[in-house]
């Protein structure tokens, strides 16, 4: 969509002014999930973009940090990719607890 396009090149823009590589990774990992559409629901580009239309005329410090503690923190974003995550889930029955079978008398 839109939003999350121009989400994505606002946080390109800021991973370019981070100065430091946890801000990068987490300014990485959120462009990720942006793509996947993971906080789509929860407005999480529309946040992004909102925080960069009130706030163009900060110092870069300042523009970052605030970027991180009024929009990013807000959310929940898992900064490392979980091994449970590349797998694919179990669909079915795994183990079933009760087994219902019919007999014919």
């Amino acid at each position: 969509s839109p939003d999350e396009n121009k989400a994505i090149s606002n946080l390109r823009a800021a991973l370019k002014l981070a100065n430091t590589e946890q801000k990068k990774k987490v300014l990485n990992r959120t462009i990720e999930l942006i793509r996947k559409g993971t906080f789509t629901s929860r407005s999480l580009p529309k946040s992004v973009n909102d925080y960069f239309k009130k706030n163009t005329g900060t110092d870069k410090e300042s523009f970052i940090d605030g970027l991180f503690k009024e929009v990013l923190d807000r959310f929940d974003l898992p900064t490392r990719i979980d091994p449970g995550e590349v797998k694919a889930k179990p669909r079915g029955i795994v183990n079933p607890k009760v087994v219902i079978t019919q007999s014919f008398i």
